[in-house]
């Protein structure tokens, strides 16, 4: 209680009363808090991603001449002869599957003795999509595994796999037999469309259609193509275009002038995986199939990722190259998260190939962001990336964003400010998936964060569906003297210095 002076007046301090002294102290504070911002705005600018992050500059990275586009196969048209169809056209029938609510547990264990490719825990590592140079030893310190190596053992390092469409004759170097020798000597081999007279020719490929339910079939992949990459010296075996889709409407065969309709493709794939999986396994071989999770029966894309020890996603993250405004929706992003998750939980490897609109030498940064930061978000044990044009396969592309020592990962991604984030030794991934047009204001404390191209970032502002990789700056991971918080006590100090 404040105690009266002998002439009855209340007691002041420079000549004011408490009250004006509490107004004084509240106007000092916000005094000191003003120029606290003031200084940090002007010793910590923000970055804020652009086009799709804010304002970070388009492509002016990259100086590569773009490598030419890969040339379509021409259709085939030939027409095989066999019996009339004298009986109404057929339509095929997939199998249906109930949709999975979860995520399932972990349950295989890799078989032993089977290789893997090289582990990923610490940085980014790169796939390369075919060989993309003439000396194997140029991979070297650039890529960690090639998708259709000419090379089955070179260089030391690399994990390189043979090619092989996994329902067609012929691999990356051949094509195989022509239809007119099939149809000769294994007519009961061709797949045909419901109209029992159309080969079930696949993505304008005229490799011939085989059937994978005939066990001839399987015995001749193995002793023309199999058998002898892994003589070679190949690590595993790339399967080619396994997808639930049944993209060449296959319907059935004709065995001994009967026709023989198919109806379950997806289990009919199901079983052509798990007989290859053992019989590769038995040869300590790797199984690597390009598959991207079917967001219309996930318990099939769950039951065929145990058949697998690499699955390499076509798909990725940039939707199979289309823009940046037609990604995946949030609810299959997510769905596509949990598949990977999935994969690295049973100590399985994962490619994520990221096909942009443009070619590689005019990926944007904010496009290279995006792929980087979701590839970081769920990085296992085994996980690689591959960043190209719309099928430029064939030729060596490095970014030099992947050269960027962000560390190994801290724990799992988790949600923080309306967006996703991973926290690494030296660095941060964050994406914001929404497709609903939400952008998120996010505060990074602490005035760590560099991006990848030498911006510091303490605030941003993440728009849909963009992502961006930070780097934790060495002067403020280690700093010592903290100007805002210097120039707070300061100020604290000055107003309790009243006498």
């Amino acid at each position: 209680m404040m105690q009266p002076d002998h002439d009855g007046q209340k007691k002041t301090t420079l000549g004011m009363t408490p009250l004006q002294l509490g107004i004084l102290a509240i106007l000092v504070i916000l005094l000191c808090a003003s120029v606290t911002i003031f200084t940090v705005l002007a010793l910590y600018p923000t970055t804020a991603p652009a086009a799709r992050i804010s304002t970070l500059a388009d492509g002016s990275a990259f100086s590569a001449t773009p490598p030419p586009s890969a040339t379509e196969l021409p259709s085939p048209s030939e027409t095989p002869t066999i019996p009339p169809a004298d009986t109404p056209t057929d339509t095929a029938t997939p199998s249906a599957t109930p949709t999975a609510t979860q995520v399932p547990e972990p349950t295989a264990v890799p078989t032993k003795g089977v290789p893997l490719p090289p582990d990923t825990t610490d940085n980014i590592h790169v796939a390369q999509i075919f060989t993309g140079v003439d000396n194997p030893a140029e991979e070297t310190g650039k890529v960690d595994l090639v998708w259709g190596s000419a090379y089955p053992d070179e260089p030391a390092g690399v994990f390189n796999l043979y090619y092989l469409p996994f329902d067609r004759d012929g691999d990356a170097t051949s094509h195989g037999h022509e239809l007119a020798w099939f149809l000769a000597n294994h007519a009961d081999w061709i797949e045909y469309t419901c109209d029992k007279k159309t080969p079930a020719y696949e993505y304008n490929d005229p490799n011939v259609p085989l059937d994978i339910t005939n066990p001839a079939v399987i015995d001749y992949m193995m002793q023309t193509s199999i058998l002898p990459a892994v003589k070679k010296g190949y690590q595993g075996i790339a399967f080619d275009n396994v997808d639930f889709g049944n993209n060449g409407a296959r319907c059935g065969v004709w065995k001994d002038g009967n026709w023989i309709k198919q109806t379950n493709y997806v289990g009919d794939i199901l079983t052509w995986a798990a007989g290859m999986y053992k019989t590769l396994h038995g040869l300590n071989v790797s199984v690597a199939m390009n598959f991207s999770f079917d967001f219309n029966d996930s318990t099939d894309s769950y039951a065929l990722y145990k058949y697998m020890d690499i699955d390499v996603d076509e798909r990725g993250f940039t939707n199979r190259g289309k823009s940046p405004d037609d990604y995946l929706s949030l609810t299959k992003w997510l769905s596509d998260i949990e598949g990977i998750q999935y994969l690295d939980a049973n100590g399985k490897g994962f490619v994520s190939i990221n096909e942009m609109p443009e070619p590689f030498a005019q990926v944007s940064q904010a496009e290279m962001q995006w792929a980087l930061a979701n590839y970081l978000l769920v990085k296992g044990h085994h996980s690689y990336i591959a960043i190209t044009g719309i099928q430029e396969y064939g030729h060596q592309l490095i970014a030099p964003e992947y050269s960027a020592a962000i560390g190994h990962p801290l724990g799992p991604m988790y949600q923080s400010q309306g967006v996703y984030m991973r926290d690494y030794s030296n660095g941060l991934a964050i994406v914001n998936p929404s497709s609903f047009g939400q952008t998120f204001n996010i505060l990074l404390p602490g005035r760590k964060y560099q991006d990848l191209y030498g911006s510091k970032v303490n605030l941003l502002t993440l728009a849909p569906q963009s992502g961006i990789v930070l780097l934790k700056t060495a002067h403020a991971s280690n700093l010592l003297f903290d100007p805002t918080a210097a120039l707070l006590s300061s100020c604290l100090v000055q107003l309790f210095r009243f006498p």
